[in-house]
């Protein structure tokens, strides 16, 4: 089912509906792209659906503009690629134009359950904007294999994971994540360093947030990335409940881990051990914000780095 980009006013509903085995999109909603009165916005509606297998996606909105609407209470499964795509793209010319143009949406309440490929969800709106806003939220995001990339080559800025958030106005929270046989289950794909990103209030399958640090992809993996803050996150399945995981102070992943592999995220001072050899597998970020950052590498150490791993210093980086 595809939909033309109309600028009158419009509804468009769809609701009872199996969508399955498409050689492409299920459903793809195309905006309009001039601007227009907030009466003439389109309102789109997806409620009580099936998305099963398709090729391409479940759902495609791309741009997502002078749009407002709610999906709800569909199940998106057993998609081999990707699953479920809202992008207003990351060009710059384009992010001028739509910045303007209004988007009030809301995803709740939706199933994503064993699916495949690059991504499942990916949402970005535009950047800049203050007129968009999407809540994304007490959706169950479960059982997904998403691995992607080359087993040889690390990922820069364009990391697989299940959830791609790619713009700081959706309110991703109180989503249920649990995809074991994923390697990230959050990742972003936006070049913006002072961006931040908010997915707290989740529930991640665990309590651990050593576990959970593992599984985002953000400026601890990459300094140009923006960082993408999960505390405090649920400490159950009830997405509605108040039962918050902040007994413990926020977690700050560490920048020195399993004995000899550094990298990420470097607020204090850190000496290396003379003739000691260190694995380095993220972006060593030494930052001067909150805390001046120090790294001193000692004579005679060694330093692995993995391909696609760079440094930037802000604070202090001193070579013996």
């Amino acid at each position: 089912m595809r939909v033309g980009n109309c600028c009158r006013p419009g509804n468009i509903v769809v609701n009872d509906s199996l969508f399955m085995q498409n050689t492409w999109d299920g459903i793809e909603v195309e905006s309009c792209f001039r601007v227009v009165p907030v009466n003439n916005v389109t309102n789109f509606t997806l409620a009580n659906n099936t998305f099963d297998g398709n090729y391409g996606h479940g759902v495609r909105v791309n741009p997502m503009i002078n749009m407002v609407g709610i999906m709800t209470n569909n199940t998106f499964k057993n998609h081999p690629r990707h699953t479920f795509l809202i992008d207003n793209t990351d060009d710059f010319i384009k992010e001028v134009v739509f910045r303007e143009m209004k988007v009030d949406y809301a995803v709740i309440e939706n199933d994503f359950l064993n699916n495949e490929g690059f991504y499942v969800i990916h949402v970005r709106l535009t950047q800049s904007s203050k007129q968009q806003k999407l809540a994304f939220k007490y959706n169950r995001i479960r059982h997904n294999r998403i691995k992607g990339g080359f087993p040889t080559i690390n990922e820069r800025t364009r990391a697989y994971g299940v959830i791609l958030l790619s713009s700081s106005n959706v309110n991703f929270s109180r989503n249920h994540l649990e995809n074991p046989d994923s390697r990230y289950e959050l990742a972003t794909h936006l070049l913006d360093k002072s961006a931040h990103m908010e997915a707290t209030r989740l529930w991640w399958g665990t309590t651990n947030y050593t576990l959970m640090s593992g599984r985002v992809f953000d400026q601890y993996n990459r300094f140009d990335l923006p960082q993408i803050s999960y505390y405090p996150s649920l400490n159950s399945d009830h997405l509605y409940g108040e039962w918050l995981n902040d007994q413990v102070p926020p977690f700050e992943p560490q920048f020195l881990r399993d004995g000899n592999t550094i990298g990420g995220r470097l607020v204090n001072r850190f000496v290396t051990k003379p003739g000691q050899t260190y694995h380095v597998d993220r972006d060593v970020n030494i930052v001067a914000e909150e805390a001046h950052g120090e790294l001193i590498i000692s004579e005679g150490t060694i330093l692995e780095v993995e391909n696609a791993i760079g440094i930037l210093v802000q604070g202090l980086l001193q070579a013996k």
